[in-house]
């Protein structure tokens, strides 16, 4: 999960940290739904008393949610364990991006030197009401803030719900780095037949 709280803000840097309960919550929530998968995927293709009647497409299909399942669980210890950091520093002139594992030594530390940012992007992940528009602050929309850098594309910085904090926090971040802010919306369709349109 990306960082959404500011635990320092002054002029020349801005720390951005992750929540340890949403992740302890969100980790735990995609390890049971990973677990379920994994299990529910297993007993059919190795404890079915009839997996020799089983043939090869729904044997393919149950090794493919196997997969998803092993996947969907490692995503959440990753989610369980790692915690990130953003330090956005003027002294420096550098942006860093620090991920840790909890309870070891082991970080994985990223610096973006202020002369690799291109601007600061604000993505507002909108949502396609069956073809109308989603009206503006809908609470199911999220907006992000990403480093847009000439060398690696996109580096997400901090997640929001609310407009005006996502902002607050771009605003911060081109105050201290010199750059300017883009905006972009993205549309994500809602599944229209499921609501009877």
């Amino acid at each position: 999960m990306s960082p959404h709280i500011v635990k320092e803000k002054t002029d020349d840097r801005i720390i951005l940290v992750d929540s340890v309960e949403d992740n302890i919550y969100a980790g735990s929530l995609i390890i049971g739904t990973g677990l379920f998968i994994f299990l529910v995927s297993f007993s059919f293709l190795f404890v079915d008393s009839d997996y020799e009647s089983q043939d090869i497409s729904s044997r393919l299909i149950f090794i493919l949610l196997l997969l998803l399942g092993v996947y969907v669980l490692f995503a959440g210890l990753y989610t369980l364990i790692i915690r990130e950091t953003i330090i956005v520093d003027k002294r420096l002139q550098t942006a860093i991006v620090t991920k840790e594992v909890i309870l070891t030594h082991f970080k994985f530390i990223k610096k973006i030197p202020f002369t690799d940012l291109e601007a600061v992007e604000i993505t507002c992940n909108a949502h396609d009401n069956c073809g109308h528009a989603s009206p503006v602050n809908d609470s199911s929309d999220s907006w992000n803030v990403s480093l847009m850098t000439f060398v690696d594309g996109s580096v997400k910085v901090c997640r929001s719900h609310c407009e005006s904090k996502a902002k607050e926090i771009a605003e911060s971040i081109c105050k201290i780095t010199g750059k300017k802010i883009t905006h972009r919306t993205r549309i994500i369709p809602w599944d229209c037949e499921s609501y009877g349109e």
